[in-house]
């Protein structure tokens, strides 16, 4: 099994939504800053599980 690493950001609904900016970068030209989350915020959203 490979190993594989990513960040995780803070999120208070069990990585399936976004919650806000409480947590999140402040910097600017950031993904979270400009967005207002992160990519990983949708980790164990099994509504999107794309079944085969």
């Amino acid at each position: 099994m490979e190993n594989k690493i990513s960040k995780i950001c803070w999120n208070s609904k069990g990585w399936k939504f976004p919650s806000g900016s409480q947590g999140k970068s402040a910097t600017s030209n950031s993904f979270e800053a400009e967005y207002g989350y992160g990519h990983e915020e949708w980790l164990f959203d099994k509504s999107r599980i794309i079944k085969e």
